[in-house]
């Protein structure tokens, strides 16, 4: 994963304007993992029996994945704390230092808790914890991340994850989807309630021909494709400061359609609700449309 990471924080600090890179400062330095070439590593498998209704997800370095299973009726974690360090016992002793977590939380009744706890990175040790959940499908997610790529599969209720750096991958969320990125890409295939948030790093959206609700996705710098079924009805608006804004939406009544330098706004099926706008101050804006019976949604 250190090379993922050196590479989203040498992307950071070319694209990102000097204020915000001094917020995202020390998460770089976190990034920095190759000062420390030692590495100790183990695995843990937690189970929580716990009746959750949400499930809530802390990790501050690492990755996580999150996949339904139908037949689940438990939460279970397939965890690697990983520990680096200057010398092998100075990465033993990161390693002893991280805790890992899956019970029902304290402070949210209804909620499950996944979390990992570690002191801060410093000089001779970093810290770092993947997971990979399987949890049951009628379950809402909530993943709060500093550093790491986060992947969440074919959750049927709302799901809602903030991540300072990495990437993120969300499948067949029909319950609606929040996604807030500083720096990273976001791959997503949605419905209901949709609003993709990336400061640095395109957003690659299909909107699902499930119950529709407002969709919103934009960029400060990078692209934004989104894919809208043909049934799709709403009031569509798409903008880039710096860039193209290319609608190519086939067998799809438009209203109202207006173009202005880079600037679209249109009616899609006649309707003037629920809100579709997409944005990228620097970037282009791709719209498409697919039939959702030809090409469905990729699992």
């Amino acid at each position: 994963m250190t090379t993922d990471l050196n590479h989203k924080a040498s992307r950071c600090a070319r694209m990102l304007r000097p204020a915000s890179l001094a917020v995202l400062a020390p998460l770089l330095a976190i990034a920095g993992g190759c000062t420390k070439p030692h590495r100790a590593h183990d695995h843990i498998s937690l189970t929580s029996d716990a009746p959750g209704e949400r499930l809530l997800v802390k990790n501050h370095v690492g990755d996580v994945r999150i996949i339904a299973d139908p037949s689940a009726t438990t939460i279970r974690a397939e965890i690697t704390r990983v520990g680096r360090g200057t010398s092998p016992a100075e990465a033993q002793r990161a390693r002893e230092e991280i805790t890992v977590d899956l019970a029902a939380s304290k402070d949210e009744p209804g909620a499950v808790l996944a979390r990992a706890r570690h002191p801060h990175s410093g000089h001779t040790r970093d810290y770092e914890v993947d997971w990979r959940i399987t949890a049951p499908p009628n379950i809402a997610v909530r993943v709060v991340c500093d550093i790491g790529d986060v992947t969440v599969k074919s959750i049927a209720r709302p799901v809602e994850i903030k991540t300072d750096i990495g990437d993120t991958h969300v499948y067949d969320a029909r319950a609606g989807l929040i996604v807030t990125v500083d720096v990273g890409d976001i791959h997503a295939s949605a419905a209901g309630v949709i609003r993709l948030r990336s400061d640095v790093g395109d957003v690659r959206l299909r909107v699902l021909p499930d119950a529709a609700g407002a969709v919103t996705a934009s960029s400060d710098v990078g692209d934004i494709v989104a894919d809208l079924p043909v049934s799709r009805r709403g009031l569509l608006s798409a903008t880039t400061g710096v860039g193209d804004v290319r609608i190519r939406l086939e067998n799809v009544l438009m209203n109202k359609y207006h173009q202005r330098n880079n600037f679209v706004t249109a009616e899609l099926g006649g309707d003037a609700e629920p809100p579709i706008e997409f944005s990228s101050d620097v970037g282009d804006v791709v719209i498409r449309t697919y039939n959702p019976t030809e090409n469905p949604s990729p699992k």
